[in-house]
């Protein structure tokens, strides 16, 4: 099973674009909604439709009604998978361009951007006791052994167009959140 893997807040400007490019090419959608703990918001959900658009296309949402206590915290939550699963995570502003072939693997995925393309490990296997941990973006096994890394091959058949979009308040929450020292991750 392909599961996308949203990790979303106040991203309605693309999402539902995002969601509907993606929909027949995956057999899974979980959006976790929220903001994290340290983030600034005045309410710790989505409330510029972004779980309305959701609830069209998910399989499964999750929302909370607190902040999250940390970024790692939240993307915990979509790691739902089991034996021979594979996730493939992605924002809210960003469309999958290309195909999705199997079978799939370990891939880091080029992220096409205004200010340049990057790549990122954004495709991968369900593990047992898979976590995020220490930084947002790093993946554990059960006996905590890194798993993610940038020898990951890039995928070939596809990329995440990074959408722009954000509204200029949540650009400068963005900002805030990633430019402080030592952030929740």
């Amino acid at each position: 099973m392909l599961i996308a893997c949203y990790n979303v807040y106040n991203e309605a400007a693309y999402f539902e674009e995002s969601l509907e490019r993606i929909r027949k090419k995956v057999d899974y959608i979980i959006v976790v909604d929220g903001a994290y703990k340290k983030f600034p918001h005045n309410v710790p959900y989505s409330t510029d439709g972004t779980i309305e658009i959701a609830e069209k296309y998910a399989d499964r949402i999750v929302e909370t009604a607190y902040p999250w206590p940390s970024e790692i915290e939240k993307r915990n939550q979509y790691l739902i998978g089991k034996k021979g699963d594979t996730y493939l995570v992605m924002d809210g502003h960003e469309v999958w361009v290309g195909d999705l072939k199997r079978p799939f693997g370990d891939y880091k995925i080029r992220t096409v951007r205004s200010e340049g393309d990057c790549s990122f490990p954004k495709m991968f296997k369900h593990v047992e006791g898979i976590h995020y941990a220490r930084k947002h973006y790093e993946l554990y096994d059960k006996d905590n052994k890194l798993i993610n890394n940038e020898s990951w091959p890039e995928y070939q058949f596809g990329y995440l167009f990074h959408k722009e979009g954000y509204r200029e308040d949540r650009l400068k929450a963005r900002e805030e959140y990633y430019n402080k020292p030592n952030f929740d991750n």
